[in-house]
């Protein structure tokens, strides 16, 4: 579920069809079924009392990840089993979007009375600590906490249910648990000798870790001042790509899948006249050729195939979106929404997991502005035009979609009748613009539907649970120097990479940074 949402109070049984995992569970004593809680995008969570989800030892709460069902955080759950004599039920479970997880219902602490009925589990460890004590009541028998609700932004946990105490405070069945937690903020620096750097792009690979990609300013030995493409691991310094062709050229990354491959674009010997797109993996360039009769590229995008996007100029002079499918350095001309001919500009921006992606494509004869597009997977934008989707504007003259998760969501900027640019959100599927997020430009967004950009003045972070953007500047510790612009790019871990401005000294440089909640 995305961050800050509503209510994880598990649904009647009835409401879902589980009959074919009930061989997985069983409750040795009592025989109850158990009951799941889904989250879109995410591995089915099963909740409720019972004690084996596929011959493993869970205590009422499983997840299951493709065909695997595994137990959920590290070891045993801390309260009793279900076949206790002072029996579990879990009733309720909450993410937050930040590696916390909440669960509530009668959970008597098999250990110690210094959490009981609510427990956290954070980055995958069960807290010995928090929340303090957790809920109680002085007489009756049954589940405590009946539902949860988290507020990622203000640092809130909601908890109802019957009970007459939260902690030390007495209460009527309802308490909030203060949880603000603000981002862990790194700089990401420059390379040697540089004054600013940039973050475009991050990962969430369960093997290599986060990788923040983007580029950064560098003096190179022999040929002065040059930028240059890096990939920033947590620190404490930014590791330098070189250029595609040799330490004195330009490079830029724009973008990292989970295998750690990078794409972006190189400049040679930084002469503003020879682009071509790349591929880096293992420390190799692959040079990515542009399309037939074309020069220039630039690789904007990489799904966890291996699929790119971006655009090339072609023999005309015009960019047009271009894809390179599954590894193959060879460019392929998506064409534009309007027509095959050469005069009609288009670029990819973003590819999800199954080939779809977006962009802005030229749309009419009169080819003046641009319209944000949604494409099937490979057929050329005008071959197949009946599946993809001119996603129009909000009143206004042009529009742009910059990223698309894995569900089909789709954001990006779009101009009202005022022709001010707006940040947007289209539903899966949808064949317009749904929803006006607020003024500026939506550049990523999650598979939980956290969206990033950049408001006109400040980096925002969005989604469906709050009513306005929440400003970065906001959730980041006090006295960092850092005044944060635009964020560019969120992983499924809730990581945010971008950039803004540092001060330093009696001034002030741009550097790239990565917000981990």
């Amino acid at each position: 579920m995305p961050l800050g949402w509503s209510f994880g109070k598990v649904g009647e049984q009835e409401k879902y069809s589980i009959s074919n995992r009930r061989p997985l569970f069983q409750c040795h004593s009592c025989g109850r079924s158990p009951k799941p809680v889904n989250r879109e995008n995410t591995p089915l969570v099963i909740a409720d009392p019972f004690l084996v989800g596929g011959n493993i030892p869970v205590r009422g709460l499983a997840k299951l990840s493709g065909s695997t069902w595994s137990g959920v955080g590290a070891g045993t759950p801390p309260w009793k089993a279900c076949d206790d004599a002072e029996p579990s039920t879990v009733r309720a479970i909450a993410w937050n979007g930040s590696g916390q997880m909440y669960v509530t219902g009668y959970l008597a602490n098999q250990v110690s009375s210094q959490i009981n009925h609510i427990f956290l589990l954070q980055d995958g460890q069960w807290s010995s600590t928090s929340p303090t004590q957790g809920i109680s009541r002085s007489t009756g028998y049954g589940e405590l906490g009946h539902a949860l609700a988290v507020d990622r932004f203000a640092g809130k946990v909601y908890v109802a249910g019957l009970f007459q105490t939260a902690g030390t405070i007495t209460v009527a069945n309802i308490a909030v648990w203060n949880d603000f937690r603000t981002y862990t903020l790194s700089d990401i620096g420059t390379l040697n000798g540089g004054s600013y750097s940039y973050g475009l792009g991050v990962n969430s690979s369960p093997t290599l870790g986060t990788w923040a990609v983007g580029y950064s300013q560098v003096n190179v030995t022999g040929y002065g001042l040059r930028e240059h493409a890096y990939y920033f691991q947590g620190g404490p310094y930014i590791n330098d790509m070189g250029g595609l062709w040799g330490a004195g050229d330009n490079s830029y990354a724009n973008a990292i899948n989970d295998s750690g491959t990078i794409v972006g674009y190189g400049d040679y010997a930084g002469s503003g006249t020879l682009f071509r797109a790349f591929r880096w993996s293992g420390g190799v360039f692959t040079q990515l050729n542009p399309i037939a009769g074309g020069d220039r590229g630039s690789g904007l995008a990489i799904n966890s195939t291996g699929d790119i996007v971006g655009f090339c100029r072609n023999g005309s002079g015009v960019d047009r979106a271009t894809s390179w499918i599954g590894g193959s350095p060879s460019g392929n001309d998506l064409q534009s929404l309007f027509s095959s001919a050469q005069q009609y500009a288009s670029y990819a921006y973003a590819i999800n997991k199954d080939g779809y992606y977006v962009g802005k494509s030229k749309y009419d004869s009169a080819n003046t502005y641009f319209h944000a597009y949604r494409a099937n997977p490979w057929p050329k934008l005008i071959s197949d035009r009946a599946t993809h989707i001119d996603l129009g504007t909000l009143g206004g003259n042009e529009s742009i979609a910059y990223a698309i998760n894995d569900s089909r969501q789709i954001v990006g900027a779009a101009q009202d009748n005022l022709q001010n640019w707006r940040a947007f959100l289209a539903a899966p599927d949808s064949t317009s613009i749904t929803r006006d997020l607020g003024p500026g430009y939506a550049y990523a967004i999650n598979n939980f539907g956290q969206v990033v950009g950049y408001s006109g003045s400040y980096a925002f972070i969005w989604d469906n649970s709050v009513s306005a953007y929440q400003n970065l500047n906001n959730l980041i510790p006090a006295g960092s120097g850092f005044t944060l612009t635009h964020a560019e790019a969120i992983n499924d871990k809730g990581q945010i990479v971008g950039w803004g401005t540092k001060t330093i000294g009696q001034g002030y440089q741009i550097h790239g940074f990565q917000l981990d909640p």
